[in-house]
């Protein structure tokens, strides 16, 4: 006998991530997914968020997005979690933080190079920079603390900027406008133009536009 079975599937409707329980992908119904799915950080209510893209408050609700960040500030925090321990990310205003503890400290500066190697300005955003700490910890010589600190905001309000790329309407490309709300920390932007009325109607990423030099 062949019988259709109907599976469900987790997907972040942020980034595209597919929630993984192990090597188990597909769920046998809804309620089972979306707990087990929880379970492990992801934030499922209405929208679909995975932990890169959102971020828990303690009682594991209320998801707040974090900074759409390119894939090589995340290949970072996974080279961190290689070789330290108690690696942790975080928002702080308009920057996104990750730190972490070391205990051997012969390797600092090549870790500190191998960090500005992938966080090289080819790979990042537009705008985004980024500053690499490593100290020794105040309460044991042993121990010393690390933090990777990435700036998220790349416009300000009333900057004069150029749309470069839009998806949602290519038309769009190439006009000119002034940035009218900026939320950075999910590197957000909503611009007005003289060439286009509806053009305050589209949010914009960073790398959707291109700031006009004064």
């Amino acid at each position: 006998m062949i019988e259709t079975k109907v599976m469900y599937q987790i997907k972040c409707d942020r980034c595209g991530a597919i929630y993984r329980c192990g090597s188990q992908q597909f769920f046998v119904n809804e309620e089972s997914a979306i707990m087990e799915a929880a379970e492990d950080g992801w934030f499922v209510d209405g929208k679909v968020r995975c932990p890169k893209c959102c971020e828990l408050d303690e009682y594991g609700e209320n998801g707040k997005l974090k900074p759409l960040l390119p894939y090589c500030v995340w290949k970072v925090e996974r080279f961190l979690k290689s070789i330290a321990y108690g690696v942790h990310s975080t928002i702080d205003g308009e920057n996104f933080v990750i730190t972490f503890s070391l205990i051997q400290i012969k390797q600092k500066d090549n870790i500190k190079n191998m960090i500005d190697e992938i966080l090289d300005e080819k790979q990042l955003s537009g705008g985004m920079t980024h500053s690499v700490e490593i100290c020794e910890s105040g309460r044991n010589s042993h121990l010393f603390k690390g933090k990777v600190t990435i700036t998220v905001r790349q416009f300000d309000v009333d900057d004069e900027v150029r749309v470069v790329r839009c998806k949602k309407n290519p038309e769009l490309i190439g006009k000119t406008g002034k940035v009218i709300h900026a939320r950075s920390v999910i590197d957000e932007y909503f611009i007005a133009s003289d060439e286009c009325d509806d053009v305050d109607k589209i949010a914009f990423s960073g790398e959707d536009l291109e700031k006009i030099k004064d």
